[in-house]
């Protein structure tokens, strides 16, 4: 009975280590197969303006593993050597790499290329209006303003330029044209008495003619 207890024993330990060593066997098998590489490399733009393209997305497909680009458009990112890389990023199309099965050593360098991507959106219409309803309520209510002629001459009236005349304040250039008359005035009558044409009998004799001819007419 113990002779029959120390063969089984001798047979499962056998057995472990014929196990062990046919996974370790696949396992070499496996990383002879996966060499990892050092991929590195810029990322550009193709056509007539060549420059880095910065925060591209660059990834192992199939995979969770990748990285993105500098601002400087550099990258690097161990991947095996059957891997295949994708390259993507906004307004541009995407790119495919698969590395060479002959390399000889564990660093690689690119430098990629991507080509603009056109994206055509749908039309999109945005009304000011919640509902068709609420639409044709403001449609029907709306107040149609005059035309440029008719607006133009309501503020040409003279009610209307009086109003202005007096709630606008003046500008620059009219503030320094009046300042630069009552300085010219002071200047030409320095050391007299300057003229009072209340007292003009010439200014009265204008006067009268201009009234007579009708020049001169009182505002209503």
């Amino acid at each position: 009975m113990f002779v029959r207890n120390d063969m089984r024993i001798i047979l499962i330990l056998t057995g472990l280590l014929y196990s062990t060593f046919l996974c370790g066997q696949v396992l070499n098998k496996q990383t002879s197969e996966k060499q990892v590489i050092q991929l590195s490399g810029i990322v550009i733009s193709g056509g007539d303006s060549i420059q880095p393209l910065h925060y591209v997305n660059i990834g192992v497909k199939n995979t969770a593993r990748g990285t993105s680009t500098t601002f400087e458009g550099f990258f690097s990112l161990p991947v095996y050597q059957t891997d295949t890389i994708v390259f993507s990023t906004v307004g541009y199309q995407k790119a495919i790499l698969t590395l060479p099965q002959n390399l000889t050593t564990s660093k690689y360098s690119i430098i990629q290329t991507m080509q603009k991507d056109t994206i055509r959106l749908p039309e999109t219409v945005i009304y000011p209006w919640p509902s068709p309803a609420a639409f044709k309520r403001a449609f029907i209510e709306l107040d149609i303003p005059d035309d440029d002629i008719t607006i133009a001459r309501k503020n040409l009236e003279r009610e209307s330029l009086r109003e202005l005349g007096t709630l606008l304040p003046v500008d620059g250039k009219e503030a320094a044209s009046a300042y630069l008359r009552n300085e010219s005035k002071k200047f030409t009558y320095m050391g007299q008495t300057p003229p009072n044409n209340l007292i003009n009998p010439f200014a009265w004799i204008q006067f009268f003619k201009m009234l007579k001819e009708g020049k001169l007419k009182l505002e209503k």
